[in-house]
Parts: structure tokens; C-alpha cells; sequence
């Protein structure tokens, strides 16, 4: 071997040992990403299920608010049953005394 071709083979090795080292290199930073990725999606879903707590600790906290207020719905509709019953009652009533008239 001449001083050329063992020149040429110390490249051919430099350049495979370089090409090596950054595979290994981007392996590497794949891996980090990788793992970086892990991390923030875990954090996101952390994140977002923190929030889903405050909500609902926050609706519990207005439970009696809540409660309040639906007491007060429910109130109205058993005016209005009632208020509905009487008026049937009365058009029934209305309906026999008419019909009392005519037989």
C-alpha cells in the first residue's frame, strides 16, 4: 500500500466512524424526543384533569346555590300543576252545571 491509498483508507474510516457517531447521535436525540414528548403529553393530561377538578370542586362549592334553585323551579311547576287542576276542575265543573240545564 502507498502512502495515497492508506491516506484514501484512514478516510474511508473517518468518514464511517463520522457517520456512525451521528447515527448514534440522532438515535440519541430521537430517543430525547421521544421521551420529551412522553412528558409533555403526560403533563397536558395532568393539566387538563386538574382543571376538570376545580370545575366540578367549583359546582359542588354552588351546590346549595344549585339546590336553591331548583327548589324554586320545582315550586313553580307544582303552581302551575295546581293553578291547571283548578282551572279543569272548574271548566268540569262549568260542563255539568250547563249540562244540568239542557236535560
Amino acid at each position: 500500500m502507498t502512502n495515497d491509498e492508506d491516506a484514501l483508507n484512514g478516510r474511508e474510516e473517518n468518514t464511517e466512524s463520522l457517520e456512525q457517531q451521528l447515527e448514534r447521535l440522532l438515535e440519541d436525540a430521537e430517543f430525547t424526543v421521544a421521551s420529551l414528548r412522553r412528558e409533555l403529553d403526560g403533563a397536558r393530561s395532568r393539566r387538563e384533569q386538574e382543571a376538570m377538578l376545580r370545575a366540578q370542586h367549583a359546582e359542588i362549592d354552588r351546590l346549595r346555590e344549585h339546590l336553591a334553585e331548583a327548589q324554586v323551579h320545582w315550586g313553580a311547576v307544582r303552581e302551575f300543576f295546581e293553578a291547571a287542576l283548578r282551572e279543569l276542575s272548574s271548566d268540569q265543573q262549568d260542563d255539568d252545571s250547563s249540562g244540568e240545564g239542557q236535560g
